[in-house]
């Protein structure tokens, strides 16, 4: 279990740079498992999230002479942390998962796509365009349109997709907003 100040949502690919003996001996351990899974939990200095993600090691990019490893994970479901311990190999964490049901296109996962669409074009974000043809979870909107920690937290806590859906509208509607607003765009810098 890895308590770390980033927040990785579902369907979301997180390359990693493992240094700490521990966590090398926590993806060691990993690699040799059947499913190669981890788990990913937000912390700060002052709180740990209670939700986190189940992440598969897809790719180990390199492994270095000193043990430690560069490692492409991604995103598989969600958890609910019940118990962490900081115990000898590693961190181990007791969770329950956390169910997920698809739910069809509904009129607020069309108003995010055009969302997404406009604010692509705004930011020049750099997505794979195919990606916006297809119906999107609210996890793959929040990965396009790199919505904040905080903002991705509040998406991973929630237990309701169309609640997370319009949880995303709303905080794309606010992006947009702020970027066409005209200070946006004729912002100067004042040099003193």
């Amino acid at each position: 279990m890895f308590k770390l100040p980033v927040v990785a949502l579902p369907g979301e690919l997180v390359p990693l740079h493992i240094f700490e003996p521990r966590y090398r001996r926590m993806v060691e351990y990993c690699i040799g498992k059947r499913e190669p899974t981890f788990g990913i939990i937000y912390a700060d200095r002052s709180s740990t999230a209670k939700v986190g993600t189940l992440m598969r090691i897809e790719e180990i990019i390199e492994k270095f002479e000193d043990g430690r490893y560069l490692i492409v994970s991604s995103g598989q479901e969600r958890f609910r942390l019940i118990s962490y311990e900081e115990q000898a190999p590693f961190p181990i964490g007791k969770v329950s998962l956390l169910s997920e049901v698809d739910i069809e296109e509904s009129e607020v996962s069309k108003k995010v796509h055009i969302q997404l669409q406009e604010l692509v074009e705004l930011t020049n974000i750099e997505i794979e365009w195919k990606a916006l043809d297809r119906h999107l979870n609210s996890f793959e909107a929040a990965i396009i349109a790199h919505l904040e920690d905080k903002e991705r937290l509040a998406l991973l806590e929630l237990d309701s997709e169309p609640q997370r859906m319009s949880q995303v509208q709303s905080m794309i509607q606010f992006k947009l907003e702020l970027l066409r607003s005209p200070r946006a765009t004729d912002y100067e810098p004042v040099i003193q």
